[in-house]
């Protein structure tokens, strides 16, 4: 049974019932036989004295029952989940609370249980309810029936729902379907984005905490994606263990490979979702602006070149019209300032020259304060004129709740919210067009996973990267300082010494690495001086012997790979040891790495650091990002983190210098 089934029951029963008034129970049947054309019945003891859960699930429990809401308390809610499955009742939805409470530990497992040992979808528990205004139904604990529409809400805390539904009165969408899935003991929010993929809705919009299988929420999500846009705010969960930044930049990281929106609060989720709903995308091109003010001018380039919206390059054929204008004149590529006193006319024609232009996709209108009559000879020209062309207009002027919004126009409050909407359209839109490809190591792989167990040695481990076709510094092991000489004579001079220590992760921290060493008798000092500062810095680490390494000069650059309990392996990127980042600000990918966000996360690191970048550095780099991903993917359950530092880019080709692994405990 889908979601779409759950919301079109035709008999409901209410299970908890309480002699309160005020009771969840009694407002959920209360909201239920408002709004309900089909049959809703309650049942329970109203005594919360009685402890045989039995009692609760079957008194007056009716066969045939396609969704059964359960409020009664937590602690008997496991065994009426059973009952229901006896009672051939396939539909559960767990309004209880209390679920979280340490005197409750465990029942969120025994409920998980109860409805897999009898095939019932389970919606909670902690959950607010359901609402289809399509269907007349409210079982939830809120009194609203949204107006029917065409965007669908899943949310996993109770106080944002209510917050949602009371802030849908200000916008003009409508809602297919609304669902809470509160604790997620059995359907979650991937169940819902498979759902509803093909449920009738333009729109998603969902607040999530968390994810319970973040691959699987990745695959569903981009499928979804490819259809209708998924627009999500992230709220972190509590308790969460992971550092809270690095927890954001990856559920960042993971919506925008996937095309899923990122709304930071409930009115940009709101705002997003319906522009989604309301306005054409934006078509190829940047965006122009018209405005009578340079202040709102100003303003508004400065929210765009914050937020990496593109302005317009206007085609000389517009400029060439424009400049005939008395009232309008271009202050930079596509800012069109416009005279106080306008008329409808010529705003007409202003209006009319940049959206027909070929280089705006989209059109961005602020205005200062106007009188009514100019307002509505305003709104008039603009949806008159935008309605004759598929781009969407965001525009901001004051008491915009007195104009009525058409379908390629959308008045907003301020022009940070005409940019944000905007952005976040141009963000969908370049998911729709970006073409990934993946590079496919099959055919190089030497090394098999029945090797996996002796990857802590070097040479081993250092195959394996070749397998996956990254290219390895030529590095001999030496466990005496003639045997160093021996392995510096046969790598040629200049040779890198570094400690090579399973306990060690970084030999620079210990002061075990010795550069530019061109002659024997360097190498039988650097040899001595590594081996004396591991066991002074850290006499316990054991000691496999010293690498020698042909010295490579480059850009130096870190990647690294770590197993996320809830979405497998990451990559992260930085740039070594000369400018150490935070996790938080580094370029993550989730294996499979395609090209195209491999190359986005080059461009991103390399944009905000000190060092020069050229394509063939570029190139390299991407390449390494894609073989590290393709590696962790089919190594994930043996590997817990990985790091390759430094990876060293010469000449076009990024060498594998050191790297650290941890193996997980089998």
């Amino acid at each position: 049974m889908s979601f779409g089934e759950i919301f079109g029951a035709d008999k409901i029963g209410v299970i908890g019932r309480s002699n309160d008034e005020m009771s969840r129970s009694e407002d959920l049947a209360s909201n239920l036989n408002t709004w309900f054309e089909g049959k809703v019945y309650t049942t329970g003891i109203t005594d919360n004295s009685v402890e045989d859960a039995e009692d609760y699930a079957t008194h007056g429990l009716e066969e045939g029952t396609d969704l059964a809401v359960i409020v009664s308390p937590a602690s008997k809610t496991p065994e009426i989940v059973e009952k229901c499955g006896d009672q051939n009742v396939d539909t559960v939805l767990v309004a209880s609370d209390g679920f979280s409470n340490a005197d409750n530990e465990g029942l969120e497992s025994e409920l998980r249980y109860a409805a897999n040992e009898n095939n019932i979808q389970l919606v909670g528990p902690d959950s607010s309810g359901i609402i289809s205004p399509s269907d007349s139904l409210n079982a939830s604990l809120f009194p609203e029936m949204p107006e029917t529409g065409e965007i669908s809400f899943l949310t996993q805390d109770t106080g944002l729902s209510r917050r949602l539904l009371q802030s849908l009165d200000g916008y003009d969408s409508g809602v297919r379907y609304f669902a809470s899935i509160g604790s997620k003991a059995s359907l979650d929010e991937t169940d819902l984005l498979e759902d509803w993929r093909n449920d009738g809705s333009q729109v998603i919009l969902g607040q999530i905490s968390g994810v319970s299988d973040g691959r699987r929420f990745m695959e569903e999500a981009r499928r979804t994606s490819l259809e209708k846009p998924v627009v999500l705010m992230r709220q972190p969960g509590v308790g969460e263990h992971r550092s809270l930044e690095h927890r954001e930049q990856l559920y960042s990281t993971a919506f925008h490979q996937t095309g899923v929106v990122q709304a930071e609060s409930v009115q940009e989720l709101l705002r997003t979702g319906e522009a989604f709903s309301n306005l054409p995308m934006p078509s190829k091109g940047g965006t122009a602006i018209i405005s009578n003010s340079e202040g709102l001018t100003s303003t508004i380039l400065g929210e765009m070149d914050s937020a990496e919206l593109s302005l317009s390059k206007l085609e000389s054929s517009t400029m060439d019209d424009l400049e005939t204008l008395q009232s309008a004149s271009v202050a930079e590529r596509a800012a069109v300032t416009c005279s106080k006193d306008i008329d409808s006319q010529e705003l007409d024609r202003v209006f009319r020259q940049i959206i027909e232009d070929n280089n705006v996709g989209s059109v961005i209108v602020a205005m200062t304060p106007l009188s009514a009559n100019e307002k509505s000879r305003m709104s008039q020209v603009l949806e008159r004129v935008s309605q004759k062309h598929d781009k969407p207009v965001a525009v901001n002027i004051s008491d915009n709740d007195s104009i009525d919004v058409s379908s390629n126009v959308d008045y907003l409050s301020t022009p940070r919210e005409c940019v944000e909407v905007l952005e976040n359209m141009y963000s969908y839109r370049s998911f729709l067009e970006r073409d990934e490809t993946f590079k496919d190591h099959e055919e190089d792989k030497k090394v098999g996973l029945e090797d996996i167990d002796t990857l802590e040695n070097f040479e081993n481990l250092m195959s394996l990267l070749e397998s996956y076709g990254l290219e390895v510094a030529l590095t001999k092991l030496a466990r005496s300082p003639q045997g160093a000489v021996d392995a510096a004579s046969e790598v040629g001079f200049p040779v890198v010494l570094k400690i090579d220590s399973p306990d060690i992760r970084r030999p620079s921290d210990v002061d075990a690495v010795r550069k530019d060493i061109e002659s024997r008798k360097e190498v039988k000092q650097a040899f001595k001086e590594i081996i004396d500062s591991v066991y002074a810095e850290t006499p316990e680490s054991e000691v496999r012997g010293v690498k020698v390494q042909e010295q490579i000069n480059g850009k130096q650059i870190s990647l690294s790979m770590q197993n996320d309990t809830n979405f497998g392996p990451v990559i992260g990127l930085s740039s070594g040891e000369e400018y150490k980042q935070v996790l938080s600000d580094m370029p993550l990918g989730v294996p499979p790495i395609s090209e195209e966000i491999s190359t986005e996360m080059t461009k991103k690191l390399f944009s905000r650091n000190t060092f020069e970048t050229t394509e063939e550095i570029s190139d390299s780099v991407k390449d390494s990002i894609i073989a590290l991903g393709d590696l962790s993917l089919e190594y994930h359950d043996k590997i817990e983190s990985m790091e390759i530092n430094p990876l060293i880019v010469s000449n076009g080709t990024a060498y594998v210098a050191d790297t650290y692994l941890e193996l997980k405990e089998q």
